[in-house]
């Protein structure tokens, strides 16, 4: 894709700087918090295919639009983003004359507005108890949870409690049934997460989470899918996060 832009990076050299400044058996990191189109990923992922390394990569690149002009755009690239994806995706699957397919991935993720409601009520001191009781009603029903989880996403909800809750954005993802219930089973190394996002768990549910097979496991459910009595068993055998 270097026919895209007027002075591309040379992959060549960036891939020698990967093999001065990293080791192929240390896990080792390497961030670009100005992607661009993607050279510093080309780069970590044709030296990983040639000497087996386990490097990884972090790029940072803001959703910045191409020129209208470009070759880029033309090709139907509105966004810098759109060409480093693109170029990861050719690398990965292989390309030029003779293409080597490399067996590696990536995941991509967008910054954007936590899908948690905010606090942000505040009680007028101008008005009566009265009139910020009332407001302040009308305010948790415009909040309610469940409601407003209703248009996003479940998998973005899962990603997020990964983030709140300190686990890989490499953690491995399965779902699974618990008792009745549809439940994200989230595994980054030993630290597990368990998140149903179901608007009722069921007795069932209940039940087997109660077994020895999930003791001390963490479990995250909406704050309305249980009611107390739930809440109390749960509590002496998972640690319980409600949402």
């Amino acid at each position: 894709m270097s026919e895209l832009f007027d002075n591309p990076k040379p992959v060549e050299l960036i891939q020698k700087l990967i093999q001065i400044a990293t080791s192929k058996d240390a896990n080792d990191l390497v961030l670009d918090f100005f992607a661009g189109s993607a050279t510093i990923a080309h780069a970590v992922l044709v030296q990983n295919a040639e000497d087996t390394g386990n490097r990884r990569f972090i790029l940072v690149q803001l959703p910045e639009k191409t020129d209208e002009k470009s070759e880029a755009y033309k090709f139907g690239y509105k966004t810098i983003t759109d060409v480093a994806k693109e170029r990861i995706r050719r690398v990965i699957k292989g390309y030029g004359d003779t293409p080597q397919p490399i067996s590696d991935g990536f995941k991509v993720f967008k910054l954007t507005e936590s899908n948690y409601p905010k606090n942000q009520f505040e009680f007028d001191p101008e008005k009566s108890e009265e009139e910020n009781k009332k407001e302040f009603t009308d305010y948790l029903a415009k909040s309610k949870q469940i409601k407003f989880f209703d248009n996003t996403k479940n998998i973005d909800i899962v990603y997020e409690n990964i983030v709140k809750d300190g686990l890989s954005l490499n953690s491995k993802i399965a779902e699974q049934k618990i008792g009745k219930n549809d439940v994200y089973s989230v595994a980054d190394g030993e630290r597990q997460l368990l998140i149903c996002l179901d608007k009722k768990i069921d007795e069932q549910t209940v039940t087997d989470l109660t077994g020895k097979n999930y003791k001390g496991k963490t479990f995250i459910c909406f704050d309305d899918a249980l009611d107390d009595t739930a809440k109390a068993n749960l509590g002496l055998n998972v640690e319980l996060k409600t949402i």
